[in-house]
């Protein structure tokens, strides 16, 4: 946004205001506040949903529209039927609902993304077998496209290394989601032996502690996917990982990590905590699915198939018995990796050249 309005554009922002829309608003974007719940579908709420979306619309009359997140994208779409002159852009950072949901929803949202289909619409994907599965449900070939990532700033996501102790860290940060292989994590970790462990310290960040102490929003908490702070709690003392909880400024964690493991098979565009690491010079563990496989080649990390605790602690092994060179260039690499490839730079190009057609 900052970049196009440099460039001369107005640009305005909507989205359920939380305490990020200052940040916003005091770079001098105009903010519109739309109701969205994160999840569920009741019809009163969604119906609430498009009417702020069209009344956004009207009133600030944007030639380019660019929605971001299923929800936005579908409702998003409806709304902007009403406004046939407007060029609409949607980004899937990841598959979400529209893979793991039931069939009968699953098919519902691809007939609503067929139905408000115009030709000035353009659909961007952050990994290929995502565009296809797109395709495929919905026939549409002609506007889709692959956009690796939502960008990285260089210059904030660069490692301060003030790390105090000698021993290897590992770090795994994230929404506490089942989904997310939280409990691989912490069941690879528990059955290291103990002269492995005693090499590392591993750390687990995100999610409230029992009785949400810091304030975080309830929707995020709740889910049939996502894990109980009490059971969390216990799991994690019984690994021996040290569970931080929330904490925004996740620089500091990436600072003194040395590894970060997502050993996800929730249905990913392509994780932006993993390009933030390695950013950072992190070595990567995650898994072997769309968008993760993406940014691990061998030469910065291991990937791991879903749900495989035990290829998972060999890799945990491998990185603590490997020499310090070996780690140290593989913890390089990653930073060129995101360098070449996803840094805002590069992606903030891209959506121009979109936004310019």
């Amino acid at each position: 946004m900052l970049s196009m309005q440099k460039d001369g554009y107005k640009v305005s922002a909507g989205a359920p205001k939380d305490y990020n829309s200052n940040s916003i608003i005091e770079k001098g974007i105009e903010f519109f506040n739309i109701p969205m719940t994160q999840t569920g579908m009741k019809v009163t709420e969604e119906i609430k949903t498009i009417l702020s979306l069209i009344r956004v619309i009207f009133k600030f009359k944007p030639n380019i529209i660019h929605l971001f997140s299923i929800k936005s994208i579908i409702w998003g779409g409806v709304a902007a039927l009403f406004f046939p002159s407007a060029s609409i852009l949607s980004t899937f950072t990841g598959m979400g609902i529209l893979r793991s949901g039931g069939s009968r929803l699953r098919s519902t949202l691809f007939q609503v993304i067929k139905l408000t289909h115009t030709s000035r619409k353009k659909y961007i994907f952050q990994n290929h077998p995502d565009l296809v599965f797109f395709e495929n449900n919905t026939g549409i070939k002609n506007s889709t496209f692959v956009i690796n990532g939502s960008g990285v700033d260089l210059e904030y996501f660069t490692r301060v290394d003030d790390k105090k102790n000698c021993k290897l860290t590992f770090l795994m940060f994230s929404r506490m989601l089942h989904s997310k292989g939280i409990m691989e994590y912490l069941s690879a970790v528990k059955s290291l032996n103990k002269d492995i462990f005693n090499k590392a310290d591993f750390l687990l960040l995100g999610g409230a502690y029992p009785f949400n102490q810091n304030k975080i929003d309830g929707e995020w908490l709740s889910g049939v996917d996502a894990i109980d702070p009490d059971e969390l709690l216990l799991k994690t003392n019984q690994a021996g990982v040290k569970w931080l909880g929330h904490d925004s400024n996740v620089l500091n964690y990436l600072s003194i990590s040395d590894v970060v493991v997502l050993p996800t098979y929730y249905p990913e565009g392509l994780p932006r905590s993993l390009l933030e690491a390695m950013s950072c010079e992190n070595a990567i563990i995650t898994t072997n699915t769309p968008g993760c496989r993406d940014v691990v080649d061998g030469t910065n990390g291991f990937l791991v198939e879903p749900k495989n605790t035990k290829q998972l602690t060999k890799s945990i092994e491998n990185c603590i018995k490997m020499n310090d060179f070996d780690l140290m260039k593989m913890k390089q690499r990653s930073r060129e990796i995101v360098k070449n490839n996803f840094s805002d730079e590069i992606i903030i190009e891209s959506y121009k050249k979109l936004y310019q057609e």
